[in-house]
């Protein structure tokens, strides 16, 4: 329709001899007038979300590259978690019995508990881990340690547990005063 004069007569012929009050004339032609909105359509637009993908990834590729992998601070370190069951073996111990070295004079070069002291005589050395294969009795496991207790050998592989006197702390949590007061004893001297 090119004309809105021509409305009320098309208007009239459309309805086929209908009469229609004046207000339904009325709102036809205020309908017909009123320009039509046009409605847009959503269109699937693959460049902004391949932008906010590659975005993404760019993003989760910077954060995992930040990642440090864990690397011990000397070489040849090596920190030992013994595993097993909870039942005593055969000296009354959990599993630390396990985890220490043979207790020969020229087994173990060196002990040390940062803060406290250390102690590299050889004979000294093996009768600290005597003591803890036989006084160490298992403990608490809620013991937040201090410090560590660092057990090195002649090749230079290091155990390592953290400590908190009395309590020395690997997979489980052992209590034993002996040790430390013989560790003590020897930095006396």
């Amino acid at each position: 329709m090119n004309k809105l004069d021509d409305l009320r007569t098309i208007t009239d012929r459309v309805l086929y001899g209908l009469t229609a009050d004046e207000t339904l004339k009325n709102k036809i032609l205020r309908n017909a007038a009123q320009t039509p909105e046009k409605h847009k359509k959503i269109s699937f637009q693959p460049v902004p979300l391949f932008g906010m993908v590659l975005v993404a990834l760019i993003i989760t590729v910077l954060a995992v590259n930040r990642l440090q992998p864990v690397r011990p601070s000397t070489p040849g370190e090596i920190t030992v978690f013994a595993a097993g069951s909870e039942e005593k073996d055969e000296s009354g111990n959990n599993d630390l019995v396990s985890v220490l070295p043979e207790t020969s004079s020229d087994a173990i070069s060196k002990i040390e508990i940062p803060g406290l002291g250390m102690t590299d005589d050889p004979n000294l050395c093996a009768r600290l881990v005597d003591v803890l294969r036989e006084k160490a009795e298992t403990a608490d496991s809620s013991v937040d340690a201090d410090t560590d207790l660092n057990i090195i050998t002649d090749d230079g592989t290091v155990i390592r547990f953290s400590v908190k006197e009395p309590f020395v702390i690997g997979d489980k949590c052992w209590s034993c005063p002996e040790f430390f007061e013989l560790f003590r004893q020897s930095l006396v001297k």
